[in-house]
């Protein structure tokens, strides 16, 4: 564990991969559109495929799930896999990862959370619900929502509340970047789907993420 992080007044935090892993259930929404889009023939993917991509905006997965088609055929196809995927986690959602429920919890009394996302919009939505975690955060934001691409969504969050000393919690390289990008640190989740070398701080647990405010 690193040294207590002192007067921070937002903690920002990625989903997937930080707060739960909904990739086996998102790969069968992905596969039931490649199927009836492309056929049976074209390659379909698993929650494996989908750990490398998610992450990333829907025109980057697109570009990693159909190499060989147009830009705007990977983002369609994607946005159509999305779909999909939003009615399989409707149905069977993903439990958070072990923990997430009780750290937020306490986290929430002392420090305002939010969430920023790489997705859709709606699907922020169906993970607070799911998980139970509408009264944990105070706002979120993702590209289907505004536009902006992370980077541009931490600093909206960062003006709208006017935070000071905020923190960005991810799992993925590109997660640091983003955050450093909008000039705050990030706390590296080692447990999620990828690596991140120049994180400021690390936790490898998320129950461990309350301690590290000294909470």
């Amino acid at each position: 564990m690193e040294n207590i992080i002192k007067g921070c007044d937002g903690i920002i935090l990625d989903i997937d991969g930080t707060l739960w892993d909904s990739t086996q259930v998102c790969a069968i929404g992905y596969n039931k559109a490649i199927s009836r889009l492309l056929g049976e023939d074209y390659p379909h993917c698993d929650g494996a495929k989908l750990k490398t991509l998610f992450g990333k905006t829907t025109a980057g997965i697109g570009a990693g799930l159909f190499p060989d088609r147009t830009e705007q055929e990977q983002y369609d196809f994607t946005m159509e896999c999305i779909r999909e995927e939003m009615i399989c986690l409707h149905r069977t959602p993903p439990r958070p990862y072990e923990g997430v429920r009780q750290a937020l919890s306490r986290i929430r009394e002392n420090i305002d959370l939010f969430i920023v996302s790489n997705c859709e919009s709606g699907y922020i939505e169906l993970f607070m619900e799911s998980c139970g975690l509408e009264d944990c955060i105070k706002d979120h934001l993702c590209p289907g929502d505004t536009g902006f691409d992370k980077k541009g969504n931490i600093l909206e969050i960062i003006r709208r509340y006017d935070l000071k000393q905020a923190v960005y919690v991810g799992d993925v390289q590109t997660d640091a970047e983003a955050a450093h990008g909008a000039g705050i640190p990030i706390i590296y989740a080692s447990y999620g789907f990828g690596q991140i070398k120049d994180a400021e701080y690390r936790i490898d647990r998320p129950d461990q993420l309350p301690g590290l405010f000294g909470i």
